[in-house]
């Protein structure tokens, strides 16, 4: 029960932030309703991206620091999605992957659906690279 209230807070509190916001504003419903629904997708791209950042971390930990080779089965296989491919954000655009030597950034594109811009969101994870060289006891 805790959980589905959480989840319904996390859920509302944009929305009931926005319309305290623009109480006495001019702004019809239909741009009131695009602002509300912009603003869920980030939330939901943000609160996705997380999760999946963390299961690519714990992927790279037990594949000695390497991800895997197609990131988005890998998201696929392991998320369900009520509506649609979780492998892709909420404007339907894949999910983009920079693999760095100790970590790798999730980025989605935003609602303009191109990378690099200003209303992007990424989430960067560690992976741990197995040591080089010899160990002590060798």
């Amino acid at each position: 029960m805790s959980r589905l209230i959480s989840f319904f807070i996390w859920r509302m509190i944009p929305i009931f932030a926005i319309i305290y916001a623009m109480r006495g504003s001019a702004l019809s419903y239909s741009q009131c309703f695009r602002m509300l629904k912009s603003s869920s997708f980030y939330m939901m791209s943000y609160i996705n991206m997380g999760q999946y950042v963390s299961s690519l971390e714990a992927y790279a930990r037990s594949h000695r620091g390497n991800l895997p080779d197609n990131v988005h089965q890998h998201i696929r296989d392991g998320f369900q999605s009520k509506g649609g491919d979780p492998s892709r954000d909420p404007w339907g655009t894949p999910y983009v992957v920079e693999d760095g030597a100790w970590d790798f950034t999730l980025r989605t594109c935003g609602v303009d659906r191109k990378c690099p811009t200003a209303d992007d969101l990424s989430n960067t994870g560690g992976k741990q690279r197995p040591r080089t060289g010899r160990s002590i006891e060798d």
